[in-house]
């Protein structure tokens, strides 16, 4: 069967209880003298490895600037080295300036028109400018003479109302100005040739 919830609280704090007096017992109780000694007798051996390693270090040091002629054998500084990166740049940005500079004059002598070349060109858009004029112009008078007369507004309003079957019949003068305006319109070449 399963325990209870008190039970299974008082069983916790049991284990808690005795992990707690264990803590406090090795806490209390003096490390041994011997593992003591050998852990400091380590640290020194370890102590006096890392100062005779870092003689040697010096000493070899010292030997290869000796050999390099007081060539500098530190690490460059952070400024150093971005002040290297932007030499290098702005360097090969020169060089890149230079080659497109030199292709630049290489094709350009090469391609480079003539004056007599440049007339001819003048002349062939010249002559093509003329003939598209020309075309244009005849379209226009094609259109000018096809398209037939498109009557005015005035005109068209007031023969519209004489017409209009929803509006009272026109007085004698207003249909006579309405037909005048018609007869008018009529009577251009271009209305005559349409309703013909």
């Amino acid at each position: 069967m399963g325990l209870t919830n008190a039970e299974k609280q008082a069983r916790w704090r049991a284990k808690r209880d005795a992990e707690i007096e264990r803590l406090r017992k090795a806490a209390a109780a003096p490390p041994p003298d011997q593992e003591l000694i050998e852990a400091r007798a380590e640290i020194e051996r370890l102590r006096n490895e890392l100062i005779a390693a870092r003689a040697e270090i010096e000493r070899q040091r010292a030997e290869l600037a000796r050999r390099l002629d007081g060539t500098r054998l530190s690490m460059p500084t952070y400024e150093e080295l971005m002040a290297s990166k932007a030499a290098q740049t702005a360097k090969r940005a020169a060089a890149r300036a230079a080659t497109k500079a030199r292709a630049a004059e290489l094709y350009a002598a090469a391609d480079e028109p003539t004056l007599q070349e440049k007339l001819m060109q003048a002349e062939k858009q010249l002559a093509a400018k003329s003939t598209r004029i020309k075309n244009l112009t005849g379209e226009l008078r094609w259109y000018e003479r096809n398209r037939p007369d498109i009557m005015d507004f005035v005109t068209f309003t007031k023969i519209a109302a004489c017409l209009h079957a929803d509006k009272d019949p026109p007085s004698v003068e207003q249909r006579t100005e309405a037909m005048k305006l018609l007869n008018a319109w009529r009577s251009s070449s271009r209305a005559r040739a349409v309703v013909t």
